[in-house]
């Protein structure tokens, strides 16, 4: 059992996540930003947490409502791995050895996004 939560600790998921929480306080601040706003911390009595349940566009909800969240999400998502892997991919030297490092460095730098996701759909 230790061994197997030193390998998860050492993984590469969890040291970009550490790393984050160490030296990208801002980008991670945007993040909780995010949460506190999907689960109604603010903005309740003017329901922000409904316009990303259900987002209105042209008075009605409908594909292109979400289909312009989803584009707005995915923008973020895609600035939130660029900006990470210009800030901090000098120290993790064995991406350059890779093929397409940008895209190994992305997939392992989506638990955020991901953990976003979930608590979205959960809510």
């Amino acid at each position: 059992m230790r061994k197997w939560l030193t390998n998860t600790y050492y993984s590469f998921p969890v040291q970009l996540l550490v790393l984050h929480l160490r030296g990208n306080l801002v980008l991670i601040a945007l993040w909780v930003f995010l949460v506190v706003l999907v689960s109604d911390g603010i903005g309740s009595k003017y329901g922000i947490k409904y316009l990303f349940l259900s987002p209105e566009y042209l008075g009605e909800v409908g594909f292109w409502s979400f289909f312009f969240l989803g584009l707005a999400f995915g923008a973020m998502v895609m600035s939130w791995n660029l900006t990470t892997y210009l800030i901090s991919a000098h120290y993790f030297p064995f991406l350059a050895t890779l093929a397409r490092p940008f895209t190994k460095f992305s997939i392992n730098n989506l638990l955020v996004p991901v953990g976003f996701t979930v608590l979205l759909l959960t809510l």
